[in-house]
């Protein structure tokens, strides 16, 4: 009899795969949380921070009006070969909405 009642009780545990489910999806729960958190870390971090992002060929300058004493940035595209000709003379091409355009050429 007490065979037969550990028997019955191995096939209830092997024929309930409900509750090993359920412990493999707090585990993949309890990982995906730990992930979230080093995330989130790296966010704060990277916002506290305050780091830019730099185009290649680029600068930005300041410009102070003198009408309405406002500041306004000018952002500078250069040719590749700029630095190595600095004698030479390149077109200018004005863009007032750089912000949408700026690295996209």
């Amino acid at each position: 009899m007490k065979q037969l009642y550990v028997l019955m009780l191995i096939l209830l545990a092997a024929c309930n795969p409900q509750h090993s489910q359920a412990e493999a999806l707090k585990a993949d729960n309890q990982h995906l949380r730990a992930k979230i958190s080093v995330l989130e870390g790296q966010a704060k971090a990277a916002k506290a921070s305050n780091s830019q992002v730099t185009l290649a060929n680029t600068s930005i300058e300041e410009l102070t009006s003198t009408y309405n004493n406002q500041k306004y940035q000018l952002k500078i595209w250069y040719p590749k070969s700029y630095a190595q000709q600095t004698n030479n003379r390149y077109p200018v091409l004005y863009v007032i909405d750089a912000e949408t355009n700026f690295g996209g050429h």
